[in-house]
């Protein structure tokens, strides 16, 4: 029996865009809205407070799709572009960490649909014990922080901040389905498409079961000029068999994402300083001497005084007037701190995440052989033994950078020490043993002078501007080109023995040197193949992992459908899907029950009247004189919907009202078991005595609600889409004494 209540109004405001989409947060009292202008708000339910706003990331970007990580840590938002894809913001701050789009991603076209789902395998306990036995993190140190602010890394850690194996579903407008694991993974695709042989094909919605086993999607296709709706359910079971297996792999993968950003801040840190090191030999050293009188270049007038042991006269003028003691000491110090940088950089930072690349991918190699993954294939094998080669030509490049930054940190030290010594003698001071050169220094000095300081050099030009310090020896080694002045291999024991014996040389367990490839060059490489693998799921469904198909005739081209899965005690549960044959409002609405186990779907139509008030006045002249019209149908549990309803013809009293499912109504209704429906044949009932409670929100006059049974909260979007009201329904009523009061924090 419906009974009138007070669903308490906690909230309401005006907002200055017009809002497109609403979700709940699963676990906390904030509602996510997307805006006509393709911008992210977040807002509180109390008073509807805003939290923080994010702007659209170009000038034409929209909002496809919106949805949260079921932890709620994490919103991920669809735009209309492939450029832009998927984009996913932390809860917190606002900050865009992880993005999904055309250019790493083969994405043909925008996501029209995202939805969230998270593993119920097991209990959180039992999960975690079992995931302990996995865990990587006693095997590797964590990666040092980055000193410098402008530095923005992948954070595996927001990225798997809840243990529980999650998977985001995407669809695209060429009905394309993609599984992404903790939305970075994507471990499965499948072309609706392909497999019902229709081009013309749309998918309407999706849904996972909570144990991955089993994925369900409605599919809107065009069979020889009649539209018709199909309901598709695909068997997951081979690929999440071994659920804990795929999380650990998922896992690696993300692992994998966030290390290489790391890398990629490493060296952009390195030539950061290396640059700075140029900057400086330019700026305090070379710019004394520049466009001065000299007979010479800058590197002969240095080579001329430490051969002769005195400096010409215009050289010697220019020293004794514009450089001191101790500016000397100042550059040298500055120069061997930056170079001192990029040395733990690569040697405490960038190996270290090397190793941390090698042994995922290693890890990732011992998993998907067949005798652990068995039949499944989840990467080329081929493809990891090739890319594990590269990691390691990357690791010998790292070294090999090591031993030159170590060689020229020497030859620094050597000049400014020669330098300081020549500029005490020129003043006349008697050296003590401190400052005096050894012949090894020398040797040093005079490298220096005749690597570093060059005339002309025309691929050491700067924004146009000519170097006239070269520190090629180091920075060729981070920029994305061949090296200038590669290492000799005679240099090195190892290297020359590798080249001369050809049993070596062709050695498969020998990783390849590349002698002339630069450290950036190999990166660059490791990422790209490692983003291939990573982002083109070898997974791929077909036509074999159908398990039931249900098709309905559709008397309209219009189509509105909202799909779900409800759990059952002892049993796989079922999925509900909601239809409509035309775009809300409507009169009427379909719900079909697909049931996985007994490979059947079933279904209804109902429809509401205004029977529920007392003093309704019934319009007789309409062609439905006593039904409402259904404007919007949120799902709020697993037991109940929340929709919003017309009493009248001019939508001016409006009704938001708690139904059970449809499943649950004690309706005596024959359903349909056949393969084909037909929704204009299906059994019809009066789903009003069914209305467990009901509240108006005249003079409001909403046209789109967004619930959740798991905040116990609703939100109601009105005409203008710029007002919005936000409810709890937790069914309070008006002379219940009742604290209803909300923590805004969801805890």
């Amino acid at each position: 029996m419906s009974e009138e209540c007070s669903f308490l109004l906690v909230g309401e405001r005006n907002l200055k865009c017009e809002v497109q989409l609403m979700s709940w947060s699963p676990k906390r009292d904030l509602i996510a809205m997307a805006t006509s202008t393709g911008e992210v708000v977040l807002h509180r339910l109390s008073s509807i407070e805003k939290v923080w706003s994010l702007p659209a990331p170009g000038k034409d970007a929209l909002i496809n799709d919106i949805c949260w990580r079921p932890d709620g840590g994490v919103i991920a938002v669809a735009y209309n572009t492939k450029e832009n894809g998927i984009a996913f913001v932390g809860m917190e701050k606002a900050q865009v960490f992880w993005t999904i789009n055309s250019e790493q991603f083969s994405l043909k076209s925008s996501q029209h649909s995202i939805q969230w789902f998270e593993s119920q395998e097991m209990n959180d306990l039992e999960f975690e014990r079992r995931m302990a036995s996995l865990t990587f993190k006693d095997y590797l140190a964590q990666l040092p922080q980055l000193a410098s602010k402008d530095v923005k890394i992948i954070d595996a850690k927001l990225i798997m901040a809840d243990l529980r194996f999650n998977l985001l579903m995407s669809c695209d407008d060429h009905s394309n389905i993609l599984g992404f694991a903790y939305g970075i993974f994507p471990i499965f695709s499948v072309n609706v498409a392909t497999i019902l042989k229709q081009p013309e094909t749309s998918i309407l919605d999706l849904c996972v079961t909570p144990d991955f086993y089993h994925l369900i999607t409605t599919v809107q296709s065009d069979k020889s000029h009649q539209k018709t709706c199909e309901i598709i359910a695909f068997d997951l079971s081979r690929i999440f068999e071994d659920i804990l297996l795929c999380n650990e792999v998922s896992q690696k993968a993300c692992h994998l994402v966030s290390t290489l950003s790391y890398m990629d801040n490493v060296l952009d840190c390195m030539k950061e300083s290396c640059e700075s090191v140029i900057q400086e030999m330019e700026s305090k050293l070379t710019n004394y001497l520049i466009n001065k009188n000299l007979s010479a270049t800058i590197g002969d007038e240095f080579m001329h005084m430490l051969m002769w042991g005195k400096p010409s006269e215009v050289l010697e003028e220019l020293l004794l007037r514009c450089i001191s003691e101790k500016s000397i000491v100042k550059l040298g110090t500055l120069i061997e701190s930056s170079y001192t940088s990029i040395q733990q950089l690569l040697t405490v930072n960038f190996l270290l995440a090397s190793d941390t690349i090698y042994y995922h991918l290693t890890e990732i190699k011992g998993i998907c052989t067949p005798s652990i993954l068995g039949n499944l294939k989840l990467f080329n094998p081929s493809e990891l033994d090739e890319i594990i080669k590269h990691v390691g030509s990357m690791f010998l490049k790292a070294v090999e950078m090591q031993q030159v930054i170590g060689k020229n940190l020497q030859s620094f030290k050597a000049f400014f020490h020669w330098l300081y010594s020549a500029l005490l003698m020129l003043k006349g001071s008697v050296l003590d043993k401190n400052h005096q050169i050894s012949q090894l220094q020398l040797e040093f000095v005079a490298d220096f002078i005749m690597s570093s300081f060059i005339h002309e050099h025309e691929q050491l030009k700067l924004a146009g501007k000519e170097r006239h310090f070269n520190l090629n020896k180091v920075d060729q080694y981070l920029q994305n080109s061949p090296l200038i002045t590669p290492i000799k291999s005679s240099e090195n024991e190892w290297y020359h023995l590798v080249d001369t014996t050809p049993c070596l040389t062709h050695n498969p367990l020998i990783m390849d040197r590349r002698p002339n490839a630069s450290l950036r060059q190999i990166f660059n490489e490791v990422n790209e193949k490692i983003g291939k693998m990573l982002n083109r799921p070898e997974l791929n469904l077909n036509l074999d992992d159908v398990i039931h198909r249900c098709s309905m005739s559709l008397p309209t081209s219009q189509l509105h459908t909202q799909q779900w899965f409800l759990p059952q005690e002892n049993s796989k549960g079922y999925f509900l899907t909601l239809l409509s044959d035309n775009k809300m409002p409507c009169k009427e609405m379909c719900m079909t029950k697909t049931d996985i186990a007994s490979r059947s779907t079933t279904g209804a139509r109902f429809y509401f009247t205004s029977s529920f008030q007392s003093g309704d006045q019934v319009d007789q002249s309409e062609a439905y004189p006593d039904k409402c019209s259904i404007i919007s149908v949120s799902n709020y549990n697993d037991t109940l919907l929340t929709c919003l309803l017309a009493t009248n013809n001019n939508a001016h009293y409006v009704t938001q009202v708690s139904i059970p499912q449809l499943e649950q109504l004690a309706i005596a209704v024959d359903f349909a078991t056949e393969r084909t429906l037909s929704m204009t044949s299906l059994p019809v009932c009066d789903a009003t005595s069914a209305i467990a409670q009901y509240c108006s929100v005249d003079p409001m006059t909403p046209v789109s609600v967004t619930s959740s049974g798991t905040r116990k909260v609703s939100c109601l979007l009105g005409a203008d889409r710029r007002y919005v009201r936000a409810y709890d329904m937790d069914q309070v009523n008006d002379d219940d004494d009742v604290d209803v009061s909300m923590a805004t924090n969801g805890e």
